[in-house]
């Protein structure tokens, strides 16, 4: 299986990782390759398995010790999909507040759609509609020329979320539309 087959050499490069000394290079190579086996995981475990958070955890902890802002962004927006996935919610909409305040480090319109989105959907979960709303609105506005922080559209995302909360609303036309 391809996937079984990614997940060890993912492992594998973790082992390898920590065995060289310290240094900003090992940090940032960890990151990334924690943040690769928990997209794997999720392929192949599933996005509640407790070690795609884990993987997830182990790069948000190495990003905010080492004050990698981009990566650390990564991490809880990846963090964040778990949390969604568990319903745990509240964890999720404190993700969604962090990356708002992360964003307003490194205000890229890609990284502002992304906050505005995981609010909006840890919201909409949580059955605050008028709150999910203006997140949504706000993901919306936002004009990203190509794929931000995260490898999907997420400007379609949050207008299938704004249907959504039509139909809620009793306007199916709108929501159509």
């Amino acid at each position: 299986n391809l996937g079984e087959i990614y997940l060890g050499q993912g492992k594998r490069t973790l082992v390898l990782l920590d065995g060289l000394p310290p240094s900003a290079e090992r940090t940032l190579a960890t990151i990334r390759t924690s943040l690769a086996l928990g997209l794997t995981l999720q392929t192949v475990r599933g996005f509640g398995h407790p070690d795609v958070e884990h993987a997830y955890d182990r790069a948000r902890a190495l990003a905010e010790e080492s004050d990698d802002v981009p990566q650390l962004f990564q991490a809880i927006a990846a963090l964040a999909s778990t949390q969604l996935s568990r319903a745990e919610l509240q964890k999720a909409r404190a993700s969604g507040e962090r990356l708002a305040m992360l964003a307003e480090r490194m205000p890229f319109p890609g990284v502002l759609q992304v906050a505005s989105h995981v609010s909006g959907v840890a919201c909409y979960h949580a059955a605050t509609l008028a709150e999910a709303r203006t997140h949504f609105e706000r993901a919306v506005a936002i004009e990203v020329a190509e794929f931000g922080p995260i490898p999907m559209n997420v400007r379609l995302q949050a207008l299938a979320y704004l249907a959504l909360i039509c139909l809620h609303e009793g306007r199916p036309d709108e929501a159509r539309a």
